[in-house]
């Protein structure tokens, strides 16, 4: 008598899968976001970065949740990211650490371009300046979201390794000065990247 999978096995199997990519990626991205911190002298680039990584992540899973379409996504991680901008990568210029206000909003939206020169610019420890924790926190707010986006609504969870990849080296080239964490993190994420993928 042949034995067929029930219906729950079949139904969990994707959800399964899905969920150990998720781990997977979420894994690497961690692992990213740190090489972008010691250049900032102290835990502001960790905050930084690693607060933008949650937020990426939990802006993906809602909107994948809820169905929300690419415009929509979009604009939720706009929202996000003017509203946790503030505490995460630019706290000095907020109410309580914590709420915008609108020297905030202003520098999110010019550090949207000018950040990036900003952290190529000054002198190491950057955690001392306002304004580059700016880059960190924009990069991993991004990637994150895309890459947990492809896990969670696209066949091809293995072209989430592209944003991985960006933020590692966008965290290489802008803390060259200060990047010690950058071999072993880089070996760490090949590792899991190949085992993922096999």
């Amino acid at each position: 008598m042949t034995s067929h999978p029930s219906p729950t096995s079949r139904a969990t199997s994707p959800a399964l899968r899905r969920c150990v990519d998720a781990l997977a990626v979420v894994s690497m991205l961690v692992a990213a976001a740190l090489i972008h911190g010691p250049v900032f002298g102290g835990h502001a680039g960790y905050v930084a970065a690693l607060g933008g990584l949650v937020v990426g992540l939990l802006v993906a899973a809602l909107t994948a949740a809820a169905r929300v379409r690419a415009i929509g996504s979009t604009l939720a991680l706009a929202a996000a990211y003017l509203l946790t901008g503030g505490a995460l990568a630019l706290p000095t210029t907020t109410l309580f650490h914590v709420v915008p206000t609108r020297r905030t909003i202003q520098m999110l939206v010019v550090g949207l371009i000018t950040s990036w020169k900003d952290l190529l610019t000054v002198q190491p420890p950057a955690g001392i300046f306002v304004g580059p924790a700016i880059m960190p926190f924009l990069s991993a707010l991004v990637t994150a979201f895309v890459a947990l986006t492809i896990v969670l609504r696209t066949k091809r969870p293995l072209w989430a390794l592209a944003p991985v990849g960006i933020l590692a080296l966008l965290g290489i080239i802008w803390s060259s000065q200060l990047a010690p964490l950058a071999l072993p993190i880089g070996l760490f994420s090949v590792v899991v990247g190949i085992v993922w993928s096999a």
